[in-house]
């Protein structure tokens, strides 16, 4: 039997980007989160890709300019994610990322 995955340029590829989103994004932030209180919380632990991303545009969609939505995750690959995804529709400005206990992180994003 042929392992597909080893002989699959495209699986190969896809297995090289994934690897480089072992770790939590860092974003610093130039206020302190902590500090800032959010108009809305997304809690989208326990969920995976795509649907933390999916779920926080349709968010911001409902939100007015200048709102802080913060969205509360355990999947490090959202930490990169999330933010690619808000920036390239131009939906929110990424405040920061934080990991507020071991594995759960909070993205907080001001909508645009």
């Amino acid at each position: 039997m042929t392992d597909l995955r080893k002989s699959n340029p495209e699986f190969n590829l896809a297995r090289k980007v994934l690897s480089g989103f072992g770790e939590a994004k860092e974003v610093e932030a130039e206020v302190n989160l902590s500090e800032i209180t959010p108009d809305r919380e997304l809690d989208v632990t326990g969920e995976v890709c795509p649907y933390p991303v999916i779920a926080v545009q349709k968010e911001l969609i409902r939100m007015e300019p200048g709102e802080i939505l913060v969205e509360v995750t355990d999947h490090t690959i959202s930490t990169h994610t999330v933010p690619d995804a808000v920036k390239e529709k131009k939906l929110a400005e990424v405040l920061g990322i934080e990991e507020s206990s071991p594995g759960l992180y909070r993205i907080y994003l001001k909508k645009s």
